[in-house]
């Protein structure tokens, strides 16, 4: 009891202490043995917690969730093997288990068996309509698989269950933002932006969000913030980018910085982005390049519609034309 006060207060060493006093007395006792592999793999020493979780096993209160502790042990080491029957045995022993039903969901999405997991994570729902952790899963998979509205209304239920989560309300963002959400998108970014300084990805979605709101120069600070974070983030150079080839205003046109992130961002993603193509294109342009955009230009053309982006494809033509006159993009994103 005295090493799970210390453990509640962050203050490891004295815990450890204490749970070894514990085992001194009594070598069996489980809580002890469990305490300590929960301590030591917040740690990060895996195979002494999974040691210390496999001496509980036989300590029927704590079989299940000694069961999934070591599949999480397991999965975090990529024994992936390993995870999914530690996750096997918690439902053998309880075929109703969620946690394990969601643990387990999340190693098949780790695995890439999406469809599976989706399954999976609804089952687990079924048995615990109020379990939070599954609705975010869950929400962040079928963002991933193009559902966005079901993914949203997922975050929302998790948030629900869990106000305040910082992690849920970052998906939810994500997710508001693919549904073009943009005010609610950017109010939960800004709130939760001061917690998460080295976020390159969230600061680019953010002024994503801003751009659509007109808030170009607010914007373009929270590209170049991902940029100082991480240089080669392939969104922010490309919408950066964008905004220096082809904003309205010529005081934020840039034709040289723009043909510098674009080129980057193209390099970065292989040239197989259509997307990244076209402000490629738009930054030659911008640059008076018009032989070097009407190629790149064509070239997104043809990649966005064998990809079927058919919209895309149909921009990139809209700027194929006006090149081949000589007049570059001006539209913002």
């Amino acid at each position: 009891m005295l090493g799970g006060l210390h453990y509640a207060e962050c203050k490891a060493d004295q815990a450890m202490d204490y749970y070894r006093q514990a085992l001194a007395c009594n070598p069996d006792q489980p809580e002890a043995h469990f305490s300590m592999g929960r301590l030591l793999e917040k740690q990060g020493k895996l195979d002494e917690a999974i040691a210390q979780y496999q001496q509980v096993l036989w300590f029927k209160p704590l079989r299940e969730q000694t069961h999934i502790l070591i599949g999480m042990a397991f999965a975090r080491q990529t024994n992936y093997a390993g995870a999914a029957a530690q996750y096997a045995a918690a439902l053998a022993f309880n075929p109703k288990s969620a946690p394990a039903l969601n643990n387990l969901a999340r190693l098949l999405h780790t695995q890439g068996r999406t469809d599976e997991a989706v399954q999976t994570y609804c089952r687990a729902l079924a048995f615990d309509p109020d379990l939070a952790e599954a609705h975010n899963n869950l929400g962040v998979l079928l963002l991933q698989k193009g559902r966005v509205d079901e993914g949203v209304a997922q975050l929302r239920e998790s948030l629900r269950l869990r106000p305040g989560d910082p992690e849920t309300r970052y998906n939810l963002a994500l997710g508001l933002n693919q549904q073009q959400h943009w005010e609610e998108a950017a109010q939960i970014f800004s709130q939760i932006a001061p917690a998460r300084p080295q976020d390159a990805n969230l600061y680019s979605e953010f002024a994503l969000a801003l751009t659509h709101l007109g808030r170009t120069r607010e914007a373009m600070s929270r590209y170049a913030q991902a940029l100082l974070v991480q240089r080669d983030l392939p969104s922010a150079l490309d919408r950066l980018a964008w905004i220096l080839a082809t904003d309205p205003d010529a005081n934020l046109r840039n034709a040289t910085e723009a043909v510098r992130m674009a080129e980057r961002a193209c390099e970065l993603t292989g040239r197989k982005d259509a997307e990244k193509l076209k402000t490629l294109a738009a930054a030659y342009a911008e640059a008076a390049g018009f032989p070097e955009a009407v190629q790149t230009a064509q070239q997104a053309r043809v990649m966005a519609a064998s990809g079927g982006q058919k919209g895309l494809a149909a921009e990139c033509e809209t700027m194929l034309e006006g090149f081949k006159e000589g007049r570059p993009r001006r539209q913002a994103r």
